[in-house]
């Protein structure tokens, strides 16, 4: 086993900083840096963020769902333990043929699971999930497994599914 993920950045941690709005505001321009100023590709396919609804704050749809947990679009709210991996989406897209990453297919959607927990078993497992357009990909959503039997649901997904 190695000792060290050099292609996955550091988290953005909420207590390095003074506030909560400083904080959102490095998040939001690690989010704009990867995805509105920068290219990211799957393979060589680009990959587009979400733009339409933008939030009340202002808000792209792909940095709302990343940064934000809940049930529905209402009830969603500000999540620090995703805001923190901020900068994962792009490092995983990026290095899909990593071992600890299974990459697979569900109708539109393209899934990358990095299974972090083989390498660090204290962190989570990280899900990001990208929708399929004609040219493009979309990031829909990426987010930290919260929970083993969900971690274990999509492991047995991706055993069975083919990409």
């Amino acid at each position: 086993m190695r000792e060290k993920i050099d292609w996955l950045p550091e988290k953005i941690l909420r207590c390095n900083f003074s506030s909560d709005s400083d904080f959102l505001k490095e998040v939001e321009d690690a989010y704009k840096n990867d995805f509105v100023r920068g290219v990211v590709c799957f393979r060589t396919t680009p990959v587009k963020r979400k733009t339409y609804p933008i939030r009340h704050n202002g808000e792209d749809a792909s940095f709302w769902h990343i940064t934000t947990c809940g049930n529905s679009e209402d009830s969603r709210v500000r999540s620090y333990d995703r805001c923190e991996r901020i900068k994962w989406p792009k490092a995983i897209i990026e290095n899909e043929k990593d071992f600890l990453i299974n990459v697979w297919e569900e109708g539109k959607k393209l899934l990358l699971h990095f299974r972090f927990t083989e390498f660090q078993p204290h962190e989570k497992d990280y899900l990001v999930v990208l929708e399929k357009r004609n040219k493009y990909y979309v990031l829909w959503t990426a987010y930290p497994i919260e929970w083993e039997h969900t971690r274990q649901k999509y492991l047995k997904r991706f055993q069975t599914a083919t990409i």
